[in-house]
């Protein structure tokens, strides 16, 4: 009878007992706990090292003083248990990774209410802002007087008119007006927006829009739009 020669290689009982001892404590002293007590060692080792070197190159010192925690660095993380350290590493990543990020809020309000919000803040401006463009509507724009002297209330900001292609006029505003949006009605501009407007629209750009539409019901704002961009040479 032909005699069978011994396989070489891992003993699967080894390695079953190994895989077991997460479970169940194995017996001291046996080949399976001695190998799950060094193959623990090897990743504690191997986990302790992978931290340092993140550790270091999250932090980026100079190689002056890395090489001084080079040899320092052992001493350190011995003082660390295996979670504690990663837990460290974990926590200086971050810290690093958000220290440059803008704070963002979502905003949680829906199109409507930032509708609503918007006619809040206009109506109480609208019956004294319908006075000012009817007065600039029949006696033509509120002529200040020459060379008016500068004042703290007076301002610049982006404006919109196809008639002139100006871009920053100066908007001279008086001490007893009641807003700045009065103050730039005064001057035949509409502001977009009832506080701190930044873009206004003059009057006169506003009403052409009125007979092209009368003309050709089907010519758009959004066409008109970009007319006024083609004369600003706008691009987009």
């Amino acid at each position: 009878m032909p005699t069978m020669k011994a396989k070489t290689g891992t003993s699967h009982s080894v390695r079953m007992a190994t895989a077991r001892c997460f479970d169940h404590p194995l017996p001291p002293g046996s080949t399976a706990c001695s190998l799950t007590q060094v193959f623990n060692q090897e990743q504690i080792v191997h986990h302790r090292e992978e931290s340092r070197k993140s550790m270091l190159d999250a932090i980026s010192v100079p190689e002056a003083v890395q090489d001084n925690c080079n040899d320092n660095a052992d001493i350190n993380l011995k003082t660390l248990s295996n979670d504690q350290e990663g837990s460290f590493v974990h926590a200086l990543r971050d810290l690093l990774t958000n220290q440059w990020k803008y704070r963002w809020y979502k905003d949680r309000q829906t199109w409507h209410q930032h509708i609503e919000c918007a006619d809040l803040n206009w109506a109480p401006l609208l019956e004294h802002l319908a006075d000012v463009y009817l007065e600039w509507r029949y006696h033509g724009e509120v002529a200040p007087p020459s060379a008016p002297p500068a004042t703290e209330y007076d301002f610049t900001l982006d404006i919109v008119n196809i008639y002139t292609l100006d871009t920053t006029p100066h908007i001279h505003r008086n001490v007893d007006s009641c807003s700045a949006v009065e103050a730039i009605a005064q001057h035949g501009y509409l502001a977009t927006t009832s506080i701190n407007p930044s873009l206004v629209i003059s009057f006169k750009t506003l009403e052409l829009f009125h007979p092209l539409r009368l003309r050709k019901p089907s010519f758009s704002i959004e066409a008109y739009v970009k007319v006024i961009c083609d004369f600003y040479a706008f691009s987009g």
